[in-house]
């Protein structure tokens, strides 16, 4: 008996996170979804404020070589990570299949 819950646990689980991943492809990749409004929003701040792009652009690239060195290299970085990263897939496979199951639709 003890098998089968935990069969079922990890069955529910990977029901979730699947959910959540596809909710979120979804969403995100769609027409007119949230990569395309973001790609619209960062074209227009790319194109009217040149300058102030190359700036924040290379601050930004400073920023991640400098984290890149820091974590990546040396070993140091958050062990928690993955299961928080797992914990939010499975909420937003709840949301997904519960907006689902109400409306009918993602």
């Amino acid at each position: 008996m003890k098998q089968f819950l935990v069969f079922l646990e990890s069955l529910v689980i990977v029901a979730l996170v699947v959910a959540g991943l596809v909710g979120l492809s979804y969403h995100t990749f769609r027409g007119g979804g949230w990569f395309d409004a973001a790609f619209e929003r960062l074209a227009e701040i790319v194109f009217q404020n040149v300058t102030v792009s190359i700036i924040v652009g290379s601050i930004a690239l400073v920023a991640f070589v400098m984290w890149y060195e820091r974590y990546i290299t040396k070993g140091i970085y958050n062990k928690r990570l993955p299961t928080i990263v797992l914990y939010v897939l499975m909420a937003a496979g709840a949301y997904y299949i519960g907006r689902y199951a109400l409306f009918g639709s993602l």
